[in-house]
């Protein structure tokens, strides 16, 4: 997961002079394909594949001190979801422009704590969700 704070730039070799292929959002899940390089200076690179800000598949090389391992979740060239949530039959709110977490969880009568922690496992900071994301809403519903 990326844990740069202004997203995360992919490079097509290990080295930050190298071509970039794209920009990584922060938070955005990738998988790790392999071992990790340390470049001339010292720097620790990590082959990866995710999804950049276009929502196209990329391969590349991003800085390993920008990433952090992350416990669930999965994401498309749409957005962050979590299949355990979707094979558990929680109802999903597919995020637009300019929603938030709290006008979600609002708008569907549902509390914002229990929306936040619901929803923890892909989205790790409830701040930052993009248009295509999924927001998963808990079952119970308050008046």
């Amino acid at each position: 997961m990326v844990i740069a704070p202004d997203g995360l730039n992919i490079r097509q070799v290990p080295d930050p002079n190298g071509e970039k292929l794209g920009t990584l959002r922060p938070g955005s899940l990738i998988d790790e394909e392999g071992n990790r390089q340390t470049d001339g200076e010292g720097n620790q690179w990590v082959k990866m594949t995710g999804f950049n800000e276009e929502g196209t598949l990329r391969t590349g090389w991003v800085l390993a001190d920008q990433v952090a391992l992350h416990p669930s979740g999965d994401q498309n060239n749409q957005g962050r979801f979590n299949p355990e949530l979707d094979n558990q039959g929680y109802t999903a709110i597919v995020v637009d422009t300019g929603d938030n977490i709290v006008v979600i969880a609002k708008t569907n009568n549902r509390d914002v704590a229990e929306t936040v922690a619901l929803n923890l496992g892909h989205i790790t900071d409830p701040s930052l969700i993009f248009k295509g994301d999924r927001v998963y809403l808990p079952t119970q519903a308050v008046s």
